[in-house]
């Protein structure tokens, strides 16, 4: 895809979790993008820490208690996986803090 074609916003189908996870790991002094309307499998939040070294991103996919990827997550994780980008699946705030903990680690 060109240039921002791959970002689309999708209204309505967030997850019910991704704004308090979001805003919870704001609130502890992660910087959040928040890329949760983008298209093709790309995950929910890209998450950093300003204590963490220069440059790494931990990336998460917010789901809820009962939800799950979708083809095109799958697809696009298993890629990345296989460059040795993760990408976490959460659903909670607790689960998002442990995620970014143990891969800042």
């Amino acid at each position: 895809m060109r240039g921002a074609a791959w970002y689309r916003a999708k209204a309505g189908r967030r997850d019910t979790t991704h704004a308090s996870v979001r805003d919870g790991l704001e609130k502890l002094g992660h910087i959040v993008a928040d890329l949760g309307g983008a298209a093709g499998g790309v995950p929910d939040l890209a998450v950093r820490h300003p204590r963490w070294n220069s440059g790494v991103w931990r990336w998460l996919e917010v789901k809820t208690a009962r939800g799950g990827l979708t083809p095109a997550q799958r697809e696009l994780h298993a890629r990345w996986l296989a460059k040795g980008v993760r990408v976490l699946v959460v659903k909670s705030l607790d689960e998002a803090l442990s995620a970014v903990s143990a891969e800042a680690a």
